[in-house]
């Protein structure tokens, strides 16, 4: 038996190395500001996920503490947005 944290830690933890998740997809990468456009809400992409069908665009209001995911049809880019707002 050890007591090294890091050993342990890796046998007790299966860690999933598959490339799954991007950094960016597209027009839209992780941190960027997005508005939900159903609700007008503004939320930052925490994360994209790409195990299921499509990406799934890992959003949230309040720094990570409550995450919702979304479809690329369902968001758009802020300044994209807004620009449609103004003008």
């Amino acid at each position: 038996m050890t007591n090294d944290v890091r050993a342990l830690k890796n046998f007790m933890v299966k860690e999933d190395n598959t490339p799954h998740r991007l950094k960016t997809s597209g027009d839209i990468s992780v941190g960027d500001n997005i508005v939900e456009i159903k609700s007008e809400g503004q939320m930052t992409i925490m994360d994209v996920d790409t195990r299921s069908d499509g990406n799934w665009y890992i959003c949230s209001s309040n720094k990570g503490i409550t995450t919702k995911g979304f479809r690329r049809n369902e968001i758009e880019a802020f300044s994209v947005y807004w620009n449609k707002k103004r003008g």
